[in-house]
Parts: structure tokens; sequence; C-alpha cells
């Protein structure tokens, strides 16, 4: 099934053989409290203004959600394929609470203290986390190239739980959370705390992470039980902790205000400090892997506490 749900007002556009093409909201401060129940099959919504919750609950592992909190427009190829994903009226929203059994999830809150609950995701899931307002893009085959925080001052404190799957998370602005509790070993995660920008190749590998507005941000907490994790905390008091990682784990880790470049193969060739006078107390643990990590400014604490004999740590406590 294809469920296409507006909660306030919206146009919507087809072609003329019925593929969705475009989905954009209006009149963006009218609107109310919508509550939203689905069963199953792949869900795309708006909720627009107004305390809105969403519930899908036996969805199937397959399935592709496209879950915009707030005010947004949307974008498909004539073939259906997701191309674009953007924020509109980034000051106007509400507190939005997303729960969703299973499935590939994109997600962008909007401003407001927005709450997202995966619980039943398959390993090999692809979930596009923004926590606030924000703008994606993707390729005409589908594979996400763009990832970007709008308006850097609104939005909210953020809590965002995932089961399982190869995690994309931008928080925003605001003290926000991300819990991944049962991801395998070989997942992929990157993991930005406050505003950010990423960027990929069209084959769909990370070639940049970078930091933006660096002085608005705030505390945040991640946890991650498995996986590679890139992450960046950002601006903030920022915790990171990563419980069973397995001992080949790659994670590449920035306390503060950072950007990261990669080649398209993949390697990692450059990690650079940014606003090196913002930051905060940041504290990482990890139990297992090869560890790159900068602090930053502030004081910070590092653990790493079951690495083995051949593990490659490269670490360094202040700006770098």
């Amino acid at each position: 099934s294809q469920h296409v749900l507006m909660g306030d007002n919206a146009q919507l556009g087809w072609t003329d053989e019925g593929v969705l093409i475009s989905a954009e909201s209006l009149a963006f401060e009218e609107g109310g409290d919508d509550t939203v129940s689905v069963n199953a099959g792949n869900v795309t919504w708006i909720g627009g203004v107004g305390d809105d919750s969403l519930t899908i609950t036996d969805a199937d592992q397959e399935s592709q959600h496209v879950l915009m909190g707030d005010n947004a427009q949307l974008g498909w190829t004539d073939d259906g394929v997701l191309v674009s994903a953007e924020s509109l009226a980034t000051d106007i929203g509400g507190n939005d609470d997303v729960f969703v059994n299973a499935g590939n999830v994109t997600w962008i809150g909007g401003v407001g203290n927005d709450t997202l609950e995966i619980t039943e995701a398959a390993q090999g899931s692809e979930h596009v986390l923004m926590g606030d307002n924000a703008q994606l893009g993707w390729t005409d085959e589908g594979v996400l190239i763009s990832a970007e925080s709008l308006a850097f001052e609104e939005g909210g404190d953020d809590t965002v739980s995932v089961n399982a799957g190869n995690v994309t998370w931008i928080g925003g602005v605001g003290d926000d959370s991300l819990t991944i509790s049962d991801a395998d070993e070989d997942s992929q995660h990157v993991l930005m705390g406050d505003n950010a920008q990423l960027g990929w190749t069209d084959d769909g590998v990370l070639v940049s992470a970078e930091s933006l507005a660096t002085d608005i941000g705030g505390n945040d907490d991640v946890f991650v039980n498995a996986g590679n994790v890139t992450w960046i905390g950002g601006v903030g008091d920022d915790s990171l902790t990563i419980s069973d990682a397995d001992q080949e784990s790659q994670h590449v880790l920035m306390g503060d205000n950072a950007q990261l470049g990669w080649t398209d193969e993949g390697v990692l060739i450059s990690a650079e400090s940014l606003a090196f006078e913002e930051g905060g107390d940041d504290t990482v643990s990890v139990n297992a892997g090869n560890v790159t990590w900068i602090g930053g400014v502030g004081n910070d604490s590092l653990t790493i506490s079951d690495a083995d004999q051949e593990s490659q740590h490269v670490l360094m406590g202040d700006n770098a």
C-alpha cells in the first residue's frame, strides 16, 4: 500500500500516469494537532503546524517511510524516486511524536521538541533522521548525496530511538538524544549532534562532514551499541557511548566543531577542528575498535575499555 497523508493544508502533484511527484505544505500557520495511525504500507506524511502524532504499527521490513513533522516540501522523479526533501516556514511547527515499527525511515522533525521511535527495523535498514529543519537530496536512482541543516537557531530538544540499521542523524539545535540499541557490527552510523552538512558520492560513499553555525547547538547524548561510528558533537557538553563495537570497527570522533574528508573510496584523508574557541566538556566512552579522536576545546574525557593489541588509535585532546 502507498499512503500519502497531509495533516494540515497542502498541495500534491502527480504525473498523467498517476505517479506522485510533489507534495508541499500551504498556509503554514493554519492547522491543528493531528493524530494518525496506520497499520502497514509505505507512508509519506507531512504533519504541518501543531503538535502531531503518527503511529505505524505493522509495516514490513522493506517499507519506505518519508515523514515530515512540520511544514515541508517533497519532490520525486517521474519514476517515483524521492530526490528532495526540505523544511518550509522553519519557525512554525509543533512538538511531534512519531512511532514506526519497521522499514526504512526518512524523517525531518522540524521546529519543536520532537520524538521518533523505530522498534523493529531490520539490520540492513537505512535511516536518514534530521531532528530539526533540514534539506536532503538524492540522485535520480535514490542514492542520498546531501544532508544539511537549515534555520540554525530554530528547533528543539529531540529524542530519537532506533533499534537497528544504518543511521544518518543530524540533531540540530537543542539538547538532543539518540539511542541505537541493537545494530550489528557492520552498521555504518554518521552522527552529527548539532547543525551540520554531509556529502556523499553518487555511489553513496561519504566524502564530507562539516559543522555549521558553530556557535549554536546544545548538550547532546548519543548511545550506540555497535557499528562503525562517525560523530561530530558540535558546541555544548556532549556525550557519546559505544558499548559493544567489534574489534575491527572504525570510529572517527570529533568532540566539538570539525570538518572531515574522505576519498571517493571512503578512505579518511582529513580531520580538522573548526571554531577553536567554541565547544564544551565532552565525555566519550568506547569499548573497542580503532579510534580517531579530536576532543576540541573544553575539559574532555575519552575512555577506551576493551580494545585489542592490534587496534590503532589517533588521539588529540584539544583542537587539531
